[in-house]
């Protein structure tokens, strides 16, 4: 009997370790109020105002980016509480974020952040694509756009990586 629960306990660890090591390594912030709740509109100018009163580049990106995770995270939250238009909707906003936060930021040292923001974006949007209904389509065309921008960030590491290995005087 002890050598049957060992096995099937060694078995689920070995099945749950595979699954973890498939999940992208980055975290994301806890959301606060959802768009639902009456006062969400104060977090809105909260943080537009926040936008516009930072001035420094990278430190932008670095808004953007949490804007646009506390987004995903808000979606996320909505489309498992079957609220799929407001998560749809909200996801849409996120997913705008993330783009600028690329635009703005893909020639800074934030780089390899966003580029991990983007793959957890994916996985994200992958695992609501089927939960999101009728607004499917909107996820998958998100998750096209990311694909695309996800491309275009590998041909410029390989580019920064052969400039390290072999100098600016190689070109």
């Amino acid at each position: 009997m002890f050598k049957k629960l060992l096995f099937g306990l060694f078995i689920s660890l070995f099945f749950v370790t595979k699954v973890a090591a498939q999940s992208v390594d980055y975290y994301l912030p806890y959301p606060g109020i959802l768009p639902d709740h009456p006062l969400y509109w104060l977090k809105m100018v909260r943080d537009r105002v926040g936008l516009l009163t930072t001035t420094n580049e990278t430190a932008k990106v670095e808004k953007l980016l949490l804007y646009a995770d506390k987004r995903l995270g808000a979606a996320w939250a909505l489309i498992e509480g079957n609220k799929v238009p407001l998560g749809a909707s909200t996801l849409t906003k996120g997913e705008k974020y993330l783009e600028q936060a690329w635009n703005k930021g893909k020639n800074l040292p934030l780089q390899p952040k966003l580029r991990k923001a983007i793959k957890k974006h994916l996985e994200v949007l992958t695992g609501l694509k089927e939960k999101s209904g009728d607004y499917g389509d909107l996820v998958e065309g998100m998750i096209a756009k990311l694909e695309t921008i996800n491309d275009q960030a590998q041909p410029e590491i390989s580019q920064a990586k052969f400039l390290i290995s072999f100098g600016d005087s190689a070109i």
